[in-house]
């Protein structure tokens, strides 16, 4: 059964190295980052950014970091 997994898993991957570019032109910006945590969010972000948001954008993505990651329990 690990074998199959295993080839099951290197075709994936091919479909996704061949198309991966494509399907996410063809994704909205919500489901291009779903199940990411803010840290991760703000990572992808240049500092550039993240300087030109206003102070109030900026003080929600503080709140936001500060909270409990629910997601890891």
């Amino acid at each position: 059964m690990a074998g199959k997994q295993s080839l099951y898993e290197k075709q994936l991957q091919r479909i996704v190295d061949s198309m991966g570019i494509d399907l996410l032109k063809k994704m909205t910006p919500e489901e291009r980052v779903r199940g990411l945590t803010a840290s991760e969010r703000l990572a992808g972000l240049d500092p550039e950014d993240l300087r030109t948001l206003d102070p109030e954008e900026k003080a929600i993505l503080l709140q936001l970091l500060n909270q409990p990651d629910e997601t890891q329990n």
